[in-house]
């Protein structure tokens, strides 16, 4: 933190403030950004306690998806989708895979007959709201210029 003594040097830390912000806030959001794709890829790869079980049609699931721990990891593919993307002052963390959202937020019209349930196994909200300690902190330090 830079200490500021009398009108010219505020006029000075203020246009350097106000110049640096754009580029502070963008790292703060690229770092959140990061934090929660991170967090919901391990969501995918654990699994969450509050996720109901996977029930295993035989014709349809292959012998690997039933040895595995966690319902939504079996090819990896949906891990491998979450990316995030950063703009002026927003940034968006998601999977363009059409099977994701069911996943995230449950439905009863999935399949080709659309009369599938799918469970909801939030995996993207969870990674976003355990981190918002954590999110806050990393906006805190990059305003500050401390990361």
């Amino acid at each position: 933190m830079q200490t500021i003594f009398g009108f010219t040097q505020l006029t000075s830390y203020m246009q350097k403030l106000k110049s640096d912000l754009p580029n502070r806030i963008y790292d703060g959001l690229k770092s959140a950004a990061l934090l929660i794709e991170k967090a919901a890829k391990e969501n995918i790869i654990h699994g969450r306690a509050e996720w109901p079980a996977i029930k295993y049609p035989e014709r349809r699931v292959s012998k690997k998806s039933r040895t595995q721990a966690t319902p939504l990891l079996d090819t990896g593919t949906l891990m491998c989708s979450i990316h995030s993307e950063v703009e002026k002052t927003q940034a968006i963390i998601g999977s363009g895979l059409k099977y994701a959202p069911p996943h995230e937020l449950g439905t009863t019209r999935a399949g080709r007959t659309r009369s599938t349930t799918i469970p909801k196994r939030p995996f993207l909200t969870p990674a976003a709201k355990e981190n918002i300690k954590e999110i806050q902190s990393i906006f805190v330090k990059k305003l500050q210029g401390k990361l």
